[in-house]
Formats: C-alpha cells, structure tokens, sequence
C-alpha cells in the first residue's frame, strides 16, 4: 500500500511511559513538564530548540509512516529501551483539527503549518515512497527526500487512550505488559488493538 493511501499516523514511545499515557492521555512535551510528569527523553535536543523555537512543543506530533530518520536515530540511539507505537486513524485527525507540516519542521525557518485537509494536498506523497536505497529522481536531494518522509501530523490536544486504534510491539513480552497496564487501569477493550510486529524494531 502506497503511504497516501495508509489510514493510520504513527507516534513513537517508549514502554516504560505507557502507564503514565493510560492513566493522563498521550500529551505533548510542553504539558507533560507543565504536569511535572516524569517520561523517558529520547529527543535530539537539537532538534528540540528548533521546534521550540516555532511554537510546535505544545503540539503531540504523528507521521504517516514508521520509515523516517526520527524513528531510526531514536531506536539506534537508545538500545536499551523498548519501544512501542501508538497508531491512531487519520479519519480522527481529520475530525479533531489536527494540522499537517509537510516538509519536517525544522527544514526551514517558518516552516507553513496547515489545516489537516489542506496540509495532506501539500504533502510530497512521490517523494515520500522514495527509500534510502531508491534511486532519486532528477531534481531531488538526499535532503530534502529525509523533509518529505519527517512530514508530521500534529494533534493540538491530548489522546486519551481509547482513541487510539492500535498498539504496535516488538514481542511476546511487551504485548502481556501493555495488555496488563490496561487492565489494571480499566482499559482492556478494543480498540485499542495489541499487535506484535518486531519488523517495525
């Protein structure tokens, strides 16, 4: 299936922050300090002043597939940690005022940051097929294919758990934790679906 036509947006999270997002909703980085909420810091800080710098810490940021640079320097970068992803529908982007940046944020100095409809018609969707082992077309930068395929969805507001459609993780083990946690928070109902692909790890 081509990545236009996926349904689902994709946020990264180590386990260990998985109670923590049961219990309050996935937040974003500006209200997890406002809440004094402890979780597991695995961003480039580099990165972090740039996205500051443009107001986006106060938004919970998705991408539309699990391929980018972010997810593979985060993973390489933190081998002792377990990693999930939390999968929501983008029809729920659609209906809850999400936006769309579709080059990644800190690409430019003022990066455009549009309405979810309009920023999904801005999205490069050829380049973002493009592969690091692909070919690039005439005209294309290494570059500015890595922009293309760091495009983000960014909720404005907090998701409470039940509306996530499903749970992606690495094996056995962490399926029994995460079933476990919701459980044990009153949560155990479908969706949120608990599937285990170690291809995404």
């Amino acid at each position: 299936m081509q990545i236009k036509d996926g349904k689902l947006l994709y946020h990264l999270t180590t386990i260990d922050c998985f109670e923590s997002i049961v219990q309050y909703g996935l937040l974003s980085r500006n209200a997890l300090i406002k809440a004094q909420l402890e979780f597991t810091d695995t961003a480039n800080h580099e990165i972090l002043l740039g996205r500051d710098r443009l107001g986006l810490e106060s938004f919970i940021p998705f991408h539309f597939h699990i391929h980018t640079r972010y997810d593979t320097y985060v993973k390489d970068n933190n081998k002792d940690k377990e990693f999930i992803y939390l999968c929501l529908k983008r029809s729920f982007a659609q209906q809850n005022n999400f936006s769309v940046l579709p080059l990644h944020p800190t690409s430019t100095e003022q990066p455009n940051i549009y309405p979810y409809t309009e920023g999904i018609e801005h999205i490069d969707w050829d380049t973002m097929e493009l592969k690091k082992t692909d070919d690039l077309p005439i005209g294309i930068t290494e570059r500015y294919r890595n922009q293309v395929r760091m495009a983000e969805c960014l909720s404005p507001d907090p998701i409470q758990i039940e509306c996530f459609n499903s749970i992606i993780v690495k094996n056995a083990e962490n399926k029994f934790f995460v079933a476990k946690t919701l459980r044990q928070n009153n949560k155990a109902f479908n969706p949120p679906y608990i599937n285990i692909n170690p291809k995404y790890f």
